[in-house]
């Protein structure tokens, strides 16, 4: 284009200028030395001596440097040579000045780091489109999960294309290598052609491979398939056994295909029988959908809540009236992030405060070098440096900072990275977060926000230098200037400081409040772990039982042992599902309408669970072994479900009952137990309904072992060694300490404990530094003011307590200003906190004493150099 063809031109002569700066140089300085021998020859020859010929070719020239000058402004490069000479002289004084620059790049090392790698994680997780081809247009349908609902969407929706997928429990693979268990998901309607996602070997799963009768397919993870199946050429048709049941491999999804999460490893077709409308109308899972051409979010949104109240009528038996006016439509990306945005953008707001406080440290110090260098930039100034051209020079030594501190932040930012996708696994999407060109690009970017930052305060200082400064004159107006500048800028670090130590109060409370919290059964001394015998060995119910009977007394005769238990449902071991039932002498929901009673929790057990768990027995009795296989069917409920229905009745001896047992069926209560938390500390207790192991026996179960002091490290190897004795194909997984568990539901707020605690340690580490800077650079200057007071009759204590008061005084205005800032920013934190208020008023108080703490004792010893002074000595100077 015309409009660039002059931008092209110069930026080749830049180009040139930079690339053959030496041999221009040599070009110059032989041309003007030639040009001035032409001159002396022309003097010599109007009968001037050979000295006075040269003198007057000289003067005729101008000087050598002035004119060299000229030809380099004219050739448009000599900014570059005055960049590379400041950096020149810039290196050579840091390296002179080590312990100065180690500081300074340390600081930003850790501030940039830290800050890139928030940014990083908080994009990856929260910003960044899904990787699905056009990821903007996919949703997630709330409110409405059954499998007749999906077929309905089908027939009825006009905006969107529906499908649906419902995480399933573990499967065993046997038959290649150790069994092991394996994370599967459930696939209803044209899931894959939804996302837009292809098989990178064979086929996805299609609605036919759903139909009852069809050949019994899967798809299987790359990961799997190079792990488990020993990267055959070709995986597609070979038989798979899992759970002791044929499957025919149909595919292999991509690497980065990690749906709904990065541990599933199995996507099995979902059978859905049109037929069967208990099945179809009590069955399902997570409904999602792309939006078609055209249409937008809205009316999307709209249609759902049109269509959903109408498939209240569908059901088999009657739901509540108000069903389906709930229903909503939102981006799946959303629906995947949850609760983890405001976690990440708390996190990201923390990392930026520290990222500007290791800013204006930095900042600090180089303010406090250019203050000491007045008479070196003064000279400078009087030699004929413009005020432009000295900015720029300190300028060149801030962004030399910037750069070091920039790369030595790669290796923060990267190892916080990685630290975070190996601890933080369960945080969405934390698969996706990687080191890669977008961390280098976030480090560049805050590095150079960085420079111009820590570069400001230095550059207006040396800016605003003058012949004053080199003649050692006190008391300057530009001395002023830069002590009001460093006092604002020490007031804006303890104000930060303020900020993050409150943060970090607020979340250490919040945590220890949640620790607690007790979950109502003993957890310490507990190893539990996940089994499941292949299915067809054990297909017939009471073969089952038999397994599990034979493993309890084999697991109670190891040594360690104290008790055992066997749970489908263990509390913080993963999503607890419940169940609707009806109550005896009440409204039949199914048949009379009104609200279905439901338990949060349906769990079957074996009678020592309660023993095991020390759960309390508060009325009734406990399970026995002839529960499991009696004429009568019983239940055992907990507090919260006994209060929910049956509030001040007693609740041993009534009945409830399932939809779809024979009529006249009930199941009587023999015992009411104390409540419990089943998957977060900060959560109400849920209403249980528990049952005993009966025909029903679930295939997969979950092993509790209750150890004596000191036996738990042994279990581990003792249960596996116990399960592979009485079946070598049944795989044990997912061994973990029940205090782990009920440990691992803690895992964001102490995350934000931690991290927000670091964060308050360094506000309050490099506050305490500025506080101290500003009181030892004050004594320095006020050495003469001191000694005139000393001399005048003030004591030594007046001298202390006038230092200590300004340092307080600096200290209460950065106080102020953080409480300020907190006030507004703390109503954030209020979703993330557990048992404290964001206004705290003991945190505040602690946090405020603190600071106070210590500016006092940054400032005790620039106070007590200051009340050594010698009037005598200072006098005489």
């Amino acid at each position: 284009m015309p409009l660039l063809r002059p931008l092209r031109s110069r930026a080749r002569a830049l180009w040139r200028a930079l690339r053959h700066s030496d041999r221009l140089e040599r070009e110059l300085d032989d041309e003007l030395r030639a040009y001035t021998a032409m001159l002396e020859d022309e003097a010599r020859a109007g009968g001037r001596e050979p000295q006075e010929a040269r003198r007057r070719a000289r003067l005729a020239l101008g000087g050598f440097d002035q004119v060299k000058e000229s030809v380099r402004a004219r050739r448009g490069d000599r900014w570059i040579g005055q960049a590379i000479q400041d950096a020149r002289f810039a290196a050579r004084f840091f390296v002179r000045t080590p312990a100065l620059a180690f500081a300074a790049v340390l600081t930003l090392a850790i501030g940039i780091g830290a800050a890139a790698a928030t940014a990083v994680v908080v994009h990856a997780v929260v910003v960044r489109p899904l990787p699905y081809p056009d990821a903007g247009r996919l949703v997630r349908l709330d409110g409405v999960s059954y499998a007749g609902e999906l077929l309905e969407l089908e027939r009825r929706a006009k905006t969107l294309d529906a499908a649906a997928y419902a995480t399933m429990p573990p499967v065993s693979l046997t038959g290649a290598g150790e069994p092991v268990r394996l994370d599967t998901v459930g696939v209803a309607g044209r899931l894959f052609a939804v996302l837009g996602v292809p098989a990178t070997r064979g086929r996805v799963l299609t609605d036919a491979d759903q139909h009852p009768g069809s050949e019994r397919v899967v798809l299987v993870s790359e990961s799997l398939w190079r792990t488990r199946l020993g990267l055959q050429a070709d995986p597609v048709g070979r038989l798979l056994t899992l759970d002791g049941v044929s499957h025919r491999i149909a595919g292999v999804m991509p690497a980065t295909f990690a749906f709904p999460d990065a541990a599933t490893d199995i996507w099995l077709p979902a059978m859905i029988d049109p037929g069967d409308r208990t099945a179809l109308w009590s069955q399902g899972g997570t409904i999602v959908g792309r939006l078609r051409p055209g249409v937008a979010l809205a009316d999307a949104h709209a249609e759902i809540r049109a269509l959903a109240p109408a498939f209240r009528t569908l059901f088999p038996w009657q739901m509540p009236p108000d069903y389906g006016t709930t229903a909503a439509v939102r981006p799946l990306r959303d629906a995947i992030v949850g609760d983890s945005r405001p976690v990440l953008v708390v996190l990201l707001g923390g990392v930026t405060l520290v990222w500007l406080l290791a800013c204006i440290n930095v900042g600090l110090l180089l303010l406090g070098r250019a203050t000491s260098r007045t008479t070196e930039l003064a000279t400078r100034a009087a030699l004929g440096a413009t005020r432009g051209r000295i900015g720029r020079q300190v300028f060149v030594e801030s962004a030399l900072l910037a750069a070091c501190g920039g790369i030595a932040a790669m290796a923060v930012a990267g190892a916080a990275v990685t630290l975070v996708r190996e601890r933080l696994a369960l945080l969405p999407r934390a698969h996706e977060i990687g080191v890669d060109v977008r961390l280098a690009l976030a480090v560049g970017m805050l590095a150079i926000a960085a420079g111009g930052v820590i570069s400001a305060a230095p550059v207006m200082r040396a800016a605003a230098g003058s012949v004053a400064g080199a003649l050692g004159q006190r008391g300057s107006r530009q001395d002023r200037g830069t002590r009001r500048t460093t006092r604002v800028l020490v007031a804006a670090e303890v104000a930060l400081a303020m900020v993050l130590t409150i943060g970090a109060g607020l979340f250490a409370r919040s945590l220890d409040r949640l620790l607690d919290v007790q979950p109502g059964f003993a957890r310490a001394d507990v190893v539990t772990a996940g089994i499941a015998p292949p299915e067809p060995r054990y297909e017939a119910p009471a073969a089952r039982v038999a397994f599990y009977r034979e493993l309890e007394t084999r697991l109670r005769a190891l040594p360690g042992v104290d008790a055992v238990a066997f749970t489908d449902r263990l509390p913080f071991g993963g999503e607890p599902w419940g169940s609707v039932f009806v109550i005896e002498g009440r409204p039949n929901p199914a048949s009379e309408g009104g609200e279905w009673p439901w338990a949060d929790v349906r769990a079957t057990i074996s009678p020592a669970f309660f023993r095991t768990l020390r759960i309390p027995v508060l009325e009734g009795r406990a399970f026995i072994a002839d529960d499991e296989a009696g004429a009568e069917r019983v239940a055992i409920v907990d507090a919260v479900l006994a209060r929910t229905y049956w509030p001040g009745e007693t609740v041993v001896g009534r009945r409830v009952r399932f939809p779809g047992m024979p009529a006249g069926s009930w199941i009587r209560i023999v015992g009411l137990v104390a409540s419990t938390k089943w998957q977060q500390m900060d959560e109400e207790p849920r209403g249980v309904l528990y049952l005993p192991r009966r025909d029903d026996a679930p295939v997969s179960t979950s092993v509790v072992l209750r150890g004596t002091g000191g036996s738990l490290p042994m279990l581990s190897d003792a249960l596996r060694a116990t399960v592979a004795s009485l079946d070598p194909d049944t795989p044990v997984d997912r061994i973990a300490t029940l205090e782990a568990l009920v440990s691992g539901s803690a895992e964001q707020p102490r995350l934000l404990a931690l991290v927000f605690s670091a964060f308050g340690l360094t506000g309050l580490l490099l506050g305490a530094l500025g506080i101290y800077g500003v009181a030892a650079d004050g004594v320095a200057r006020r050495r003469h003011e001191i000694g005139v007071r000393v001399a005048l009759g003030a004591g030594i204590p007046a001298i202390r307590r006038l230092i200590v008061r300004e340092s307080l005084g600096l200290a209460f205005v950065g106080i102020v200003a953080g409480i300020v800032a907190a006030l507004l920013l703390s109503r954030a934190l209020e979703g993330l906190l557990f048992g404290v208020e964001p206004s705290d008023p003991v945190t505040w108080a602690v946090v405020g004493g603190l600071l106070v703490g210590i500016a006092l004792l940054s400032s005790l010893l620039p106070a007590r150099r200051a009340s050594r002074v010698d009037p005598l000595i200072v006098l005489r100077q």
